[in-house]
């Protein structure tokens, strides 16, 4: 979150993310919600407005599928909703300072039924959590808010409620854009499991490996993954020794319904010989949600040694 003294802090989310991913088994999972269940409904009828205390604007809109719902103990699987998730700009426009709770945002969807949003990092794909902040006259609070609707409802009105003396609004805006980007989430493990896919002449003799974790990534964000290529018949007194191996191409296997190929940090064909080599694939994040087994083949070539 931003807070900034004057006008509107804008801020741009996503714009690029870095991913580095450790390569093996998937896990496909939009987002995992920790602690409580998600805020119920209130009804259509339940907010009225104070007075304008605060000015509320929203500049991006991104959905994000619900695949799980997890308290301390266990997740359990969840169909027909979806998360949107809004970058709010709050200015505090009246004399007074003013305390704002994320929890304290509701949503109107199109259906006219309100939804309290999520505190804290109850949804994982937030990159920008909207915290708790008190504000200053004239001051610029920002971040994410997310929300849960059911499939096929929209937002219609975000709006700020104070719970002094009652439950009434102190802030709202109806111009809300639409969505224009999703969330992918791409879990990768150990190499045992998958992920790396290596075939050709003397492929046995290629150690490949990516060197970390795993993220959530929106739309055509840059998600970059670091390929480190040992040779591990390198060195005198290898049974293997005096072989060559070497990488003739490399290709995402998930460029039909995944993220699609950019470029690559060092082009085929490489030669691995006595040093670890990094090779850096740049991909982009798709319009639509991925979330499934990140593949990557590595294709070889190279003579026979002793």
């Amino acid at each position: 979150m931003k807070i900034k003294n004057g006008g509107v802090s804008k801020i741009i989310i996503g714009a690029v993310l870095i991913v580095v991913l450790v390569i093996g088994a998937v896990v496909g999972i939009a987002y995992v919600k920790s602690g409580t269940s998600p805020p119920t409904a209130t009804g259509s009828t339940s907010l009225t407005t104070q007075s304008n205390i605060l000015s509320i604007t929203v500049s991006q809109a991104i959905t994000d599928t619900v695949e799980q719902q997890c308290s301390q103990n266990s997740c359990q699987p969840v169909t027909g909703q979806t998360d949107w998730l809004l970058t709010v700009h709050v200015t505090d426009v009246s004399l007074n300072d003013q305390a704002v709770q994320p929890g304290l945002f509701v949503l109107t969807s199109s259906s006219n039924a309100n939804y309290w949003a999520f505190s804290g990092n109850a949804v994982a794909s937030l990159q920008n959590i909207f915290n708790y902040v008190r504000l200053a006259q004239g001051q610029v609070a920002s971040g994410q808010l997310a929300f849960e609707l059911p499939n096929g409802e929209t937002p219609a009105k975000l709006s700020y409620s104070s719970t002094n003396p009652t439950l009434s609004v102190i802030g709202t805006t109806t111009n809300i854009p639409a969505a224009n980007s999703t969330v992918s989430h791409v879990e990768v493990g150990g190499p045992l499991n998958g992920g790396i896919i290596i075939t050709g002449t003397n492929s046995s003799h290629l150690n490949a490996v990516a060197i970390n974790g795993t993220d959530y990534f929106y739309s055509d964000e840059t998600v970059a993954v670091t390929i480190q290529l040992v040779d591990s018949c390198a060195g005198s007194g290898n049974y293997c020794s005096g072989s060559t191996v070497t990488v003739s191409s490399i290709v995402d296997d998930n460029e039909s319904s995944g993220p699609t190929t950019i470029g690559l940090s060092r082009n085929p064909p490489i030669t691995v010989a006595t040093s670890t080599i990094d090779v850096i694939l740049y991909l982009k994040a798709p319009p639509t949600p991925f979330n499934g087994m990140l593949t990557i083949t590595l294709t070889t070539s190279g003579s026979t040694g002793n």
